[in-house]
């Protein structure tokens, strides 16, 4: 990962939940942007990580 791309990242994380859920991925067709801790399954499981989904 490049400086510059995680310089970002921290950025965004540190915003107040609000704005990150501005760009939450539900409301994306392609499920792109970022998720909220605790609303993902991963094998039928709560996962409590924070994640932003991108792609090409």
């Amino acid at each position: 990962m490049s400086a510059e791309l995680l310089k970002l990242a921290r950025r965004f994380f540190a915003l107040p939940g609000g704005q990150r859920l501005a760009v939450e991925n539900i409301h994306s067709p392609h499920f792109r942007g970022y998720t909220a801790a605790g609303r993902e399954l991963t094998g039928g499981r709560m996962d409590w990580r924070e994640l932003f989904d991108v792609g090409r």
